[in-house]
């Protein structure tokens, strides 16, 4: 894949990712998040309590990088359908998923 295609790759799920989380800021249970858009392809994620998530686009090497304070980091690659941790195989979806409740979060992301 071509720079342009993960571009456009990743401001898809990027776009997912922050539709969802603003969707979770209308909910009261939710009122301990924040996010915050940073230059360069960086998506911060703070939850009161439970530190912050980081997802980064890494354009060098085409992976979005996934780093939360408790668990350590993942890397993810589009495998042609979704993006893929590049240890377990996991989507990328369902993991955000599992940091988020760990985190205390009503959010869901579907893909």
């Amino acid at each position: 894949m071509d720079e342009q295609e993960f571009e456009r790759r990743t401001d898809v799920i990027f776009g997912q990712i922050e539709r969802a989380l603003d969707a979770a800021l209308s909910v009261a249970e939710n009122d301990d998040l924040d996010y915050e858009t940073q230059p360069g392809g960086v998506l911060e994620i703070e939850t009161a309590g439970h530190g912050r998530i980081v997802i980064h686009r890494h354009v060098a090497s085409q992976e979005i990088w996934v780093a939360a304070a408790a668990i350590g980091g993942f890397h993810f690659v589009w495998d042609g359908l979704d993006w893929l941790d590049t240890r377990s195989g996991r989507r990328l979806s369902a993991c955000l998923n599992d940091l988020f409740i760990q985190a205390g979060v009503k959010i869901e992301l579907s893909g």
